[in-house]
């Protein structure tokens, strides 16, 4: 019963007795959910991380990776849209040939790769849209949706 009472008011920023609403030994031992995010120790733990140059620079050399993989993909796609004269839907549906990675991957969201008992894999949602960016990145790509 004060469990409950103690765990309504912890929910509700009350006080019971005046005080702040006491928690089970074991609570006291490892502290709340909500003690622990709110804690000041806690927030200078996680930014601390960061602090060492080595782990700095890591999350500096993953980062440039990733935008090194979009900036190609990117290009990738735009050229090939420009030497097949072929053309992408923008988000107003107009055809372009500039498109941004972003705008295709987003259009990419949804297809599904479902694979039957023998590994038959059946691609679900692809639209021509997708099917357009799939001839223009080659035979890998046509492996995989098709």
């Amino acid at each position: 019963m004060s469990y409950q009472i103690e765990h309504y008011a912890m929910l509700n920023h009350l006080a019971v007795d005046g005080v702040w609403a006491t928690v089970t030994e074991q609570r006291r031992k490892y502290g709340s959910l909500t003690e622990q995010l709110q804690s000041p120790a806690k927030r200078r733990e996680r930014i601390s991380i960061l602090k060492k140059p080595e782990r700095i620079e890591a999350l500096l050399m993953v980062m440039t990776c990733c935008l090194m993989v979009y900036a190609g993909l990117e290009h990738q796609i735009r050229t090939t849209l420009v030497e097949k004269n072929c053309y992408f839907p923008s988000m107003k549906y107009k055809p372009e040939q500039r498109s941004t990675a972003r705008w295709v991957f987003q259009c990419f969201e949804g297809i599904t790769i479902i694979y039957w008992p023998d590994n038959i894999p059946i691609v679900a949602n692809l639209e021509t849209r997708n099917q357009i960016i799939i001839d223009c990145l080659g035979q890998k790509y046509q492996q995989i949706y098709s």
